[in-house]
């Protein structure tokens, strides 16, 4: 057995796989060895952002462009993008709560849904990312530039703590994220006549 299953292993992690909404099973990866933790990282980005690529990779320039006019203004309104998922979703489920709708059948449902929305949000912004950096350095496959931004993340899970993991690994997507998510926004500002 390699060690970082060995690792899953001990830890619990495949031992006692989390049940949905229970967040103290979900807080085990909190507990877990920086080598799972960055397992888990590289594993999630390669998974959501490979889809994005295999279902979005040839319409994904236009996203590459917006993200690279304004780093910093994406990564603003990539944060925005992950601010507005969580909301509405914990809205949904406080409004269903007090309506005396919500279960902790209801509840797992909802914790699945926001993981894959973040999840999904994460995946699209590393492909973006990943193409970004393949046109940057002259390479012609995006995978490729995904394979190196999900590697370079984990190696921050790897050697720093689980908060400054957390924050690169969603600020990296959140760059990739937010040029699309304002182009968006601002698609529906007019536009001066150019003569």
């Amino acid at each position: 057995m390699s060690s970082l299953a060995a690792e899953f292993a001990v830890t619990g992690v495949l031992a006692r796989p989390p049940v949905f909404g229970q967040l103290s099973e979900v807080g085990r990866l909190l507990d877990a060895p920086p080598t799972v933790r960055a397992g888990v990282a590289l594993v999630s980005t390669l998974l959501f952002g490979g889809g994005t690529l295999y279902w979005f990779g040839g319409r994904l320039n236009e996203a590459v462009d917006a993200s690279a006019e304004s780093p910093a203004l994406s990564l603003l309104y990539g944060v925005m993008a992950y601010v507005l998922v969580v909301f509405l979703v914990g809205y949904a489920f406080s409004q269903l709560s007090r309506i005396g709708v919500a279960s902790p059948l209801l509840s797992s449902v909802l914790v699945a849904v926001l993981g894959l929305f973040v999840l999904s949000l994460v995946g699209y912004g590393f492909a973006v990312d990943g193409a970004w950096v393949a046109e940057s350095t002259g390479m012609s496959d995006p995978w490729v530039g995904l394979v190196l931004v999900a590697a370079f993340t984990a190696m921050v899970w790897l050697v720093a703590p689980f908060l400054v993991g957390l924050l690169v690994w969603g600020a990296v997507a959140a760059v990739g994220l937010g040029g699309p998510a304002r182009r968006w926004v601002h698609a529906s500002e007019p536009r001066p006549n150019a003569e």
